[in-house]
């Protein structure tokens, strides 16, 4: 019998725990408890307070923050506020401020969803408000184009206004927008007014009239460059272009190069030779048609197309000791040293320089000797002066005279290949590089005071002697 009785006491105990197992988890169900289990939170991963990173806030007064975060709908959205003085100001949890006592606190907000997100802004609590007096508006007059965006600047006094929030808006939204940081964009043509104004109330106010101008695009652009053999390395060349129609309103052209190690080229149009080979230059429209012309450049092995623009570092300085090189006025100028001997000197000189006289036999230098008669001119390089075997190279390169008047020396090594006193001599069907050339200018007595800085105006190489006097004539 006690046996039986302990068998129908454990059936009895299971029995009610089954039911008391399976009425939890009927009740849990019913009660969505089980659902939240297995149901994924969605928490606050982005925070931030609308407002400006200080807000000044007068005293007795209270403001409501408000705020951005997303997503938009989070599986918690609760949010908790905090004031790190509150006795300075004091904020609900609905994020509205109340000033308590002068001074500057952090007001901050955070999820409660475990995901830790936060944004913080500071309040200023002051006892006065200083109102803006006049706001500055650049520029006071707007031309711009549709879909052109273009931002106007201001400058708000006095400069410690409190309430440094501006309200922007536009006449004629049709015709031109502002958003909230003075950016207007153009939206169709016509006129427009844009106005700025303090967001403290007070009277000041700045306009903006706004002209949007109808486009009229660009058809073809026309190059008026013509090259007739190609630049040299270091050579610099201003592309002369033209746009058709003439009335077209955006006149400006873009210029790139297919290749930099080749040629280089400004946005507004300047080539630079850089290595001997060559490069397309290519101009398209700035007015959104995207219309494109080209240009071929070939850098030549050999040319010399020298030339002095101020700001520029040129290639050719001063090589003799105590003399001096400046650029002005688009000229070289050399002051010859000054020593203590009975004359001067002082030669302009190019390290690291190719010449090909198969292609270009003739070097010229347009430059004014200090005396006109008195003393040595000669074509210097590491190999030797150009006819050295003669005279010693002294005075042996001769001159032209151009339209302007101003002489022109040259050496035509088509006629004479000779350089120092071994007699070297240059290739005739390849290019050959100097370690440096230069034109001496020396032995200019002194007692004929030849102190004045000599100009330099260009050093160039030519395929003839003819095509030289065709040039400076």
């Amino acid at each position: 019998m006690k046996r039986i009785k302990s068998i129908y006491s454990l059936n009895v105990g299971l029995s009610l725990m089954s039911f008391v197992l399976l009425f939890c988890i009927s009740s849990c169900k019913q009660s969505g408890w089980v659902d939240e289990i297995a149901k994924e939170n969605t928490l606050v991963n982005v925070l931030s307070v609308n407002q400006d990173a200080n807000v000044p806030l007068l005293l007795g007064k209270d403001t409501t923050l408000t705020i951005s975060s997303s997503p938009q709908s989070p599986t918690n959205g609760k949010l908790q506020w905090s004031s790190a003085d509150e006795s300075v100001a004091k904020v609900s949890q609905n994020g509205v401020v109340t000033a308590a006592g002068l001074g500057t606190t952090t007001i901050t907000v955070q999820s409660t969803d475990g995901g830790l997100r936060k944004a913080s802004v500071e309040i200023t609590v002051i006892d006065k408000v200083i109102y803006a007096t006049s706001i500055v508006a650049s520029p006071v007059a707007l031309n711009t184009y549709p879909k052109v965006k273009t931002t106007i600047t201001t400058t708000v006094l006095p400069v410690n206004t409190t309430y440094k929030r501006l309200i922007w808006s536009s006449s004629s939204p049709g015709i031109a927008t502002v958003d909230q940081s003075g950016a207007v964009t153009g939206v169709a043509p016509g006129t427009t007014n844009i106005t700025v104004k303090p967001a403290d109330g007070s009277s000041a106010m700045a306009t903006v009239a706004v002209t949007v101008i109808e486009v009229v695009p660009i058809q073809t652009i026309n190059i008026n460059t013509v090259l007739t053999d190609g630049i040299a390395v270091d050579e610099r060349l201003v592309i002369d272009y033209g746009v058709s129609p003439a009335a077209a309103t955006k006149q400006l052209v873009n210029w790139t190069s297919s290749n930099t190690n080749i040629a280089t080229v400004t946005s507004t149009g300047i080539v630079t030779g850089v290595a001997i080979g060559q490069a397309v230059i290519t101009g398209t429209s700035t007015d959104g048609g995207n219309v494109t012309t080209t240009l071929t450049i070939n850098v030549m092995e050999g040319k010399i197309n020298d030339t002095f623009t101020d700001g520029v570092t040129p290639r050719w300085i001063a090589s003799s000791s105590g003399s001096t090189a400046a650029v002005q006025n688009n000229v070289l100028w050399m002051t010859m040293n000054n020593p203590t001997g009975p004359s001067r000197r002082g030669d302009f000189r190019r390290t690291n320089t190719t010449l090909n006289i198969g292609k270009y036999p003739v070097i010229a230098f347009k430059f004014t000797r200090p005396l006109p008669v008195n003393g040595n001119v000669f074509f210097d390089t590491n190999q030797g002066r150009w006819k050295q075997t003669t005279g010693g190279g002294n005075n042996v390169m001769p001159s032209l005279t151009g339209k302007d008047g101003l002489t022109v020396y040259y050496a035509d090594m088509a006629a004479s290949n000779t350089f120092g006193t071994s007699g070297f001599t240059l290739p005739t069907t390849a290019a050959y590089t100097f370690s440096q050339i230069s034109v001496g200018v020396a032995d200019m007595p002194i007692a004929q005071n030849p102190l004045s800085p000599y100009p330099v105006y260009w050093i160039k190489t030519f395929k003839s002697v003819a095509e030289l006097q065709a040039y400076i004539n």
